[in-house]
């Protein structure tokens, strides 16, 4: 089976389908959990965020009457929850979630990676900004899975950055990764880059150093937008997690983590 945490609605930003749409291409996919994360982004004037709030109630409403016979589940996706944590607390405590997504999209000083200029930046200031953040996050928030390590790389144009790896910040990411073992919390395997970019721009020395740090709860998320995305790729990282010492990997209920083999 495959489960598949990390999916956007029409009530993220940049979704464009219904639940009940996201859930029935999960069924055709053969996709037996789906989990419905939309974005809570956590930036600026903070109007992102309370207009999420605003809407949640409908959101909550809609998923669970698509989930009251079936596998759908309750989660979100929230970006840079360390800079307001009294308000994501106060979210978190009053939503009963299934699952919370730790993310970064944006840098410290409030831009998006996904539209730097690497004409004029370097990648490295930049993935360093970014994996700054990111242990910041781990350190602090309360979340269950860590998403999209990755997320930067698959802007950075192959010009201005040819290997396109993470291997420049080894003693970083290995932090990250002993933050969450420490806090017992999972790592994501998102499968967005197979699309971007043609290949997993997740490489698998993270998911062995990962394991060999004690590391026992992965996530697979298709971080699909569209329903043709639901499940993309599963079957190929399903394989690049196995090989790195990972035969099962979690869903979240009621947030807690249930184990099902790969």
């Amino acid at each position: 089976m495959f489960a598949d945490i990390h999916s956007h609605s029409r009530y993220s930003f940049d979704g464009h389908f219904a639940p009940q749409e996201m859930l029935d291409s999960a069924v055709s996919h053969g996709v037996e959990i789906l989990t419905l994360t939309d974005h809570c982004e956590v930036i600026g004037d903070m109007k992102l965020f309370f207009d999420f709030v605003a809407h949640e109630p409908e959101r909550k409403a809609e998923i669970l009457a698509c989930s009251a016979s079936s596998r759908l589940y309750y989660g979100v996706e929230i970006g840079n929850p360390e800079n307001d944590s009294e308000n994501v607390a106060s979210l978190l405590k009053a939503q009963d979630y299934d699952l919370v997504i730790g993310s970064i999209h944006f840098l410290a000083d409030g831009r998006d990676p996904y539209y730097a200029d690497f004409s004029q930046e370097k990648p490295a200031d930049v993935l360093g900004g970014y994996l700054n953040e990111m242990l910041l996050m781990a350190q602090s928030q309360d979340f269950d899975t860590l998403a999209h390590m990755d997320y930067v790389l698959r802007y950075i144009p192959d010009a201005a950055y040819p290997q396109k790896d993470l291997v420049p910040f080894r003693d970083i990411i290995h932090e990250i990764l002993k933050t969450l073992v420490a806090r017992d919390k999972a790592l994501e395997f998102n499968t967005a880059s197979r699309r971007k970019v043609g290949r997993f721009l997740f490489e698998d020395w993270i998911l062995r150093d990962f394991r060999s740090l004690g590391g026992e709860m992965v996530t697979l998320g298709s971080d699909a937008h569209y329903t043709g995305d639901v499940g993309a790729d599963f079957a190929e990282a399903a394989e690049i997690l196995k090989s790195a010492g990972f035969d099962r990997a979690v869903y979240f209920d009621k947030r807690q983590p249930i184990f099902y083999h790969l």
